[in-house]
């Protein structure tokens, strides 16, 4: 038997073969590549969403709370809050609460939710139903 024939035989039988077995070990690290990248991308927004909806919801808190240690119970003292200036004041708390986020803070919520005031005004009600007294019509 000649050997050196058999070998290179073997190596001309064997080579598509491994050639086809590297491109799918190649082609399956690059779609796990791809999906940890996907992955890492989807907890960063993840992560930004929920620091700007604290941020947000932080601030909500904050104005109503303002609101209320003036206007509120100004009004309510004054037996003059009824469902007009208590949407009013809504108007005035969701003005302050849009003046006082940072531009990071509304460019996140933005890029994940079109209509950031609806959210906003999501918050003040949240913020409202949270705190006894506040800006209850």
């Amino acid at each position: 038997m000649n050997w050196p024939v058999v070998e290179l035989d073997a190596a001309r039988i064997m080579s598509p073969v491994l050639a086809a077995a590297l491109t799918a070990l190649v082609g399956k690290a690059t779609q796990y590549a791809l999906h940890a990248v996907a992955g890492l991308k989807n907890r960063q927004v993840r992560d930004a969403l929920d620091w700007a909806l604290t941020r947000a919801d932080a601030a909500a808190q904050q104005v109503v709370a303002a609101l209320n240690a003036t206007e509120v119970n100004t009004l309510k003292a004054s037996h003059s809050w009824n469902a007009t200036t208590a949407a009013r004041v809504k108007l005035h708390a969701l003005d302050m609460l849009s003046m006082s986020l940072p531009a990071a803070v509304t460019q996140v919520l933005g890029a994940q939710q079109p209509n950031v005031g609806s959210l906003l005004g999501v918050l003040v009600e949240n913020a409202v139903a949270s705190a006894p007294n506040y800006m209850r019509s």
